[in-house]
């Protein structure tokens, strides 16, 4: 969840990042690719974070191993941000459409058995 919950200020290079990689490689294990707001920096340093870590993930996961979900209801930050903030930090991404297709649908119904 979080994309595993890293603390952005710390960069790519942290060990509990890097160790989620390598888990990713396992093919056994799932990531939601939300919850930028929870990174632990500034907007800024957490949208940067995302950007960077998402090809790792899609690298080490594959992209049929990653959610996306709106994090919805924001717990703890329900002053802070809102679903239409969510969608623009999604957007902010800028993943190639078959990623976002992925990510929105495709990857949970492969988790979920639809």
């Amino acid at each position: 969840d979080h994309f595993g919950r890293p603390d952005a200020r710390l960069g790519l290079d942290q060990p509990g990042f890097a160790q989620m990689l390598e888990l990713g490689r396992s093919g056994r294990v799932w990531v939601k690719v939300s919850g930028i707001y929870r990174l632990g920096g500034s907007e800024r340093q957490n949208l940067e974070f995302a950007r960077a870590a998402l090809p790792l993930l899609v690298q080490n996961f594959g992209p049929d191993r990653l959610v996306w979900g709106s994090d919805w209801p924001h717990t703890q930050h329900e002053h802070t941000i809102d679903y239409a903030r969510v969608i623009e930090q999604l957007q902010a991404l800028q993943c190639p459409a078959p990623l976002l297709q992925s990510l929105q649908g495709q990857a949970a119904k492969v988790l979920f058995g639809f």
